[in-house]
């Protein structure tokens, strides 16, 4: 008999933070002219209230940021598959999330680096967050999938994800493949989101990075620490794609994800589409404090309020700290309308069926 999975609150928070209000669609000046990591003038786009001091701050730690990956300072072990090599031709997306601004970077080679600075629609996001996400996350009828966790103790958790065919998702409300933590009252989901309407003209289809952070989010009213599910805009991840995808729970004290694949356009505007290597750094804007995970977990999910829906995710080289995760440290799998395989080599392939 399968065993009923607790649908994580990813799927109704990522939905809650896509709508923001105060997008700004002006450059605004600031004191001096501040320069990308590739030398290009950073074109600005910043409610008023945000002072020329904090830009000077966002911007020097997202440069050292990339400048750091692009260095490899983190000596991480990368998945193969997916070649990063080729820094100096992809595109960074950098985003810090906070409470009260999200605020979005992106260095692509065809075009200036811009920073964007949008505030969320509180009234709107307290509405949901109180109606929505708890009904979410208490109804197992609300959505199916699977879910394996892991227990290993360690700093981060990669494995090279597999992305479905398009034939092979129907998302009903949303579809999710992710990774993530739980660690006492904070749980993390940290992933990607299937958008049916990216590309130029909207036309085409494909994966974005969406990272959800939450206190308190099984049993009780959930606070959302950090959430956010749009940072590539009309840009996307290929389906039928190999992504590497890296999750921290305390890389300076804050929750941090990198994604690194191939994206269907040149800049998160789509204003070229080309397949291009995409960086997505996404991280809290604060230190969060969080000591050690009681589980990772890998996840694909679909929003759904009759069981519908299909989904699917392979999970190989799955690794905390660099070593790969041994057969003892893979709990019970967790399954609604779902089916999950573990071969001899530790991949996990999780495939929605629904009804």
């Amino acid at each position: 008999m399968k065993k009923k999975m607790v649908l994580p609150i990813l799927a109704a928070a990522s939905l809650v933070f896509s709508p923001f209000a105060g997008h700004i669609a002006s450059a605004e000046s600031t004191d001096k002219t501040l320069e990308g990591t590739n030398g290009r003038e950073i074109v600005i786009h910043k409610p008023d209230d945000i002072s020329s001091a904090k830009i000077d701050e966002l911007v020097n730690h997202i440069k050292k940021g990339i400048e750091e990956d692009r260095a490899g300072n983190q000596k991480l072990s990368l998945n193969k598959n997916v070649s990063e090599s080729v820094y100096d031709n992809a595109i960074y997306d950098y985003t810090i999330i906070a409470e009260d601004y999200v605020y979005k970077y992106e260095e692509a080679p065809d075009k200036a680096p811009e920073l964007t600075i949008e505030k969320p629609d509180v009234k709107y996001l307290t509405e949901v967050q109180n109606d929505r996400i708890n009904t979410l996350a208490y109804n197992i009828g609300d959505g199916i999938g699977g879910r394996q966790n892991i227990v290993k103790s360690g700093s981060y958790l990669s494995t090279l994800l597999r992305l479905p065919l398009d034939s092979q998702v129907v998302e009903e409300t949303a579809a999710y493949n992710y990774s993530g933590f739980t660690s006492g009252n904070y749980e993390a989901d940290m992933g990607l989101v299937y958008d049916s309407s990216v590309g130029v003209g909207s036309a085409q289809k494909g994966w974005k990075p969406t990272m959800v952070v939450k206190r308190n989010g099984v049993g009780k009213a959930a606070k959302l620490v950090a959430g956010y599910a749009d940072v590539q805009g009309a840009n996307a991840y290929l389906s039928n794609s190999d992504v590497n995808l890296y999750v921290w729970y305390n890389d300076g004290g804050k929750v941090r994800m990198k994604i690194n694949g191939t994206a269907i356009c040149t800049n998160q505007s789509c204003s070229r589409q080309n397949n291009t290597p995409l960086i997505s750094i996404m991280e809290t804007n604060d230190s969060l404090g969080i000591n050690s995970v009681d589980s990772w977990k890998l996840l694909s999910t679909v929003v759904s309020t009759g069981d519908r829906g299909r989904n699917k995710a392979t999970y190989s080289s799955i690794k905390v700290d660099g070593a790969p995760v041994p057969s003892s440290a893979f709990s019970a799998p967790l399954t609604d309308y779902a089916n999950i395989a573990r071969d001899g080599n530790n991949n996990v392939t999780i495939t929605v069926t629904g009804k």
